[in-house]
């Protein structure tokens, strides 16, 4: 647009020129033709064909910031194990009480043997009987209750200790003979030997270990509005 408006100018300014020219050549002034034609110069400047201006150079694109590392993930706690639980400490218990009533039953049996003690020609069957029945009860009565409770150990060092007794007298009569010192001093052996071994047996052989139990105390507070009276009553367990 700017180009054909700068041509048009410049054909009219010939034409005024030319014009002019015509003019002076009617009045009689000499002027050469070819210098009154000459239109001034007129300059137009056209981009040359097929070049295309110059286009703004393109920002430089910018790096796209570095993508920061995410933070390393911390690693959990170690869980801690919760504290073992402690058991309560065991106590002893001691059952002795039913071990020596066995004994006692024994001891009251061979009583009983020597209160009806039979003599050549009597009926000696009172006597055997409470014989048999001490033995069996000195024998037998506290390893099964140890047998009862559980401890087989026990039992079977329970009637070892009250058997060694009576073969070590019943040795001695055999080595000795039947006189009466040989039965006097295996009587000895045998009372001895079977009163230690229901010592050892009542005292230290009867105890177990069981778990204590937790002791618990209270305290009950007790009101009577009718005869205004208030109580309070502590108790427990141990």
């Amino acid at each position: 647009m700017k180009l054909s408006n700068r041509v048009r100018g410049c054909a009219r300014v010939a034409s005024t020129l030319a014009g002019l020219a015509a003019a002076q050549v009617t009045f009689g002034e000499p002027v050469a033709l070819a210098d009154a034609l000459t239109p001034p110069p007129c300059s137009v400047s056209a981009p040359a064909i097929g070049e295309t201006p110059a286009i703004g150079e393109t920002p430089a694109i910018r790096e796209a910031p570095a993508i920061r590392e995410a933070p390393a993930i911390r690693e959990a706690p170690a869980i801690r194990e919760a504290p073992a639980i402690r058991e309560a400490p065991a106590r002893t218990r001691w059952y002795g009480y039913q071990t020596a009533s066995a004994d006692a039953v024994a001891v009251a049996s061979l009583l009983g043997a020597a209160a009806n003690l039979c003599f050549a020609g009597q009926n000696c069957d009172a006597e055997n009987s409470f014989l048999a029945a001490s033995a069996a009860t000195y024998l037998l009565g506290a390893p099964t209750i140890h047998a009862l409770h559980g401890h087989w150990d026990k039992a079977g060092l329970s009637l070892g200790m009250r058997l060694a007794p009576v073969l070590l007298a019943a040795v001695m009569v055999d080595a000795q003979g039947r006189d009466q010192d040989s039965a006097t001093g295996a009587a000895l052996v045998l009372v001895v030997g079977a009163v230690t071994a229901m010592a050892v047996d009542d005292i230290g052989l009867a105890r177990e270990s069981v778990p204590a139990a937790a002791s618990a105390w209270y305290v009950a507070p007790a009101i009577d509005p009718r005869g205004h009276a208030a109580r309070l009553a502590f108790g427990g367990a141990f």
